[in-house]
């Protein structure tokens, strides 16, 4: 296993990151958010100046953690909810989406990166149940052209399971990998994003079992992994706090002795969403985890 971080839980300035992670001794990155802009928004100068800085201070840039597909109705009468002011996001349909992934593959061709970040689309407002078959074959409709233009790049894309989104749980999104069926669309599984799934809004058939005996079930498909822990207060309006590694809920020692037993090979990619002293905190907690398996 392999350990990145998201260069934004650092800082926005991915010159300050990119310094940060390096006297950190890591040489793996991960690019969702900088100077107050998504990696698709770049102009050709700024990614410029990201190939400089990645030079500079020795760094691969493993995965752009894009925002592709996640502002975006799956259906034209979906109604979306706008998404957190914190997290800074593309929005338009889908033609607009793909012309932004055209734009994504061409940064990930400049800076030497194989794997973009998408998201199963917006789960919309006016509809209660969400990523059942209808939806998950339509789904499979709608990536058709950004799996052939991934393919033509050679590029890997990997869907990751969101609580925001229609694909809520590891299993649900691996379920349209399989349908989908191409070694250009892989899975990305956050455990925390399936811990903190919206149970009543997602079909019985994934409800069953822990997140224990998802990992076991899903393990050999994922490509990465984003790494957070959430911990749970009932009574809340926003229930599901962010908290440093391990003081939450999310079982984290048994979830990396599995995948190390396993023999998952891929990304552990750092995302605390805590601010600057948390991820710090994180990552040192993450690093003691992965010396002790």
């Amino acid at each position: 296993m392999k350990l990145s971080i998201i260069t934004d839980q650092i800082s926005q300035d991915f010159e300050t990151a990119c310094r940060i992670i390096s006297e950190e001794g890591m040489d793996r990155i991960e690019i969702h958010s900088l100077w107050g802009k998504t990696i698709e928004q770049l102009d050709d100068a700024e990614v410029t100046k990201i190939k400089n800085l990645t030079n500079f201070y020795d760094l691969h840039v493993h995965c752009l953690a894009s925002t592709l597909f996640l502002m975006t109705p799956l259906y034209p009468n979906d109604q979306l909810k706008e998404f957190s002011s914190e997290f800074i996001t593309i929005r338009g349909d889908l033609p607009t989406h793909l012309s932004y992934l055209r734009k994504t593959i061409d940064i990930a061709k400049q800076l030497d990166c194989t794997m973009i970040r998408i998201f199963p689309f917006r789960a919309p407002e006016n509809r209660k149940i969400v990523g059942d078959t209808s939806d998950q074959e339509a789904m499979v409709r709608s990536l058709s052209v950004a799996i052939s233009m991934a393919e033509k790049a050679g590029i890997t894309l990997v869907m990751e399971n969101c609580p925001h989104c229609i694909l809520q749980k590891g299993k649900m999104t691996l379920d349209v990998v399989k349908k989908i069926d191409s070694p250009h669309l892989q899975l990305l599984y956050d455990p925390a994003n399936s811990y903190r799934a919206n149970v009543d809004r997602i079909p019985f058939r994934y409800l069953e079992g822990s997140l224990i005996e998802e990992l076991r079930l899903i393990v050999p498909y994922i490509a990465h992994m984003h790494i957070k822990d959430y911990h749970f207060v009932e009574g809340l309006h926003k229930p599901y706090l962010h908290v440093p590694l391990l003081k939450g809920e999310v079982p984290y020692s048994q979830i990396l002795r599995i995948l190390k037993d396993s023999g998952y090979e891929g990304v552990l990619s750092l995302e605390p969403e805590i601010g600057f002293e948390g991820t710090m905190d994180s990552l040192s907690t993450l690093r003691k985890l992965i010396k002790s398996l």
